[in-house]
């Protein structure tokens, strides 16, 4: 499973979407409102219990 963009989405939406994934993944979230940035680039390959930070604002 390769990591989606979910820059300029909702917050409460990227998490969503990113727990939905094939791959179990955990995602901190920094903030509240509309992401602006995450830790783990576009297209990178997730790996099974990989934490991924979410920035909101």
């Amino acid at each position: 499973e390769l990591m989606p963009s979910v820059i300029g989405m909702p917050a409460m939406d990227a998490i969503a979407l990113l727990e939905n994934l094939q791959v179990n993944v955990k995602v901190k979230l920094n903030g509240s409102g509309t992401v602006k940035s995450q830790s783990v680039e576009k297209h990178q390959k997730l790996e099974p219990n990989q934490i991924i930070v979410l920035e909101a604002s």
